[in-house]
């Protein structure tokens, strides 16, 4: 079986995303990928205690040979983190980019919002000003959503 499977894929160099240190391999374990046409696009998070944590975004336009620069979404606020990365791209046009995750914040407990951001850019989605990101669901002060244990 594993013959087949090696037999018929056809395998290209790894590609390098992002350019930082780990410091533990147990960190940026969800991800997500998705391919319409040319475009490629990957999200990751990134949990290893430096400023930028958050859900990562990196996409290609040339079905995976070069990558852009990776956007990133995370949260200013020392009590909330951000996991659980979606990306999509919109099949009947792949300018059209979504990029969703969760915000969890723990003043006393952990409650979450859901985050969704959206670019109708194309290749110029690779600059951050061409999103628009909000919460989806109802405004509720953090009681939308608890699903992590403190």
């Amino acid at each position: 079986m594993i013959f087949f499977i090696l037999s018929d894929a056809s395998f290209n160099p790894e590609v390098k995303l992002s350019n930082y240190r780990m410091s533990s391999c147990g960190q940026n374990t969800e991800t997500d990928i998705k391919k319409v046409g040319n475009t490629v696009v990957a999200a990751w998070i990134r949990g290893d205690g430096y400023q930028s944590d958050g859900n990562w975004i990196a996409m290609s336009f040339d079905g995976g040979s070069t990558w852009s620069g990776a956007l990133y979404y995370s949260s200013s606020n020392s009590n909330c983190w951000i996991g659980d990365p979606a990306i999509a791209i919109q099949p009947d046009n792949p300018n059209i980019i979504y990029f969703a995750g969760m915000v969890y914040c723990n003043p006393s407990n952990v409650k979450g919002e859901v985050y969704f951001c959206r670019c109708t850019a194309g290749s110029n989605c690779t600059n951050s000003a061409n999103w628009s990101c909000g919460f989806a669901g109802p405004n509720d002060n953090w009681a939308y959503l608890k699903d992590k244990p403190c």
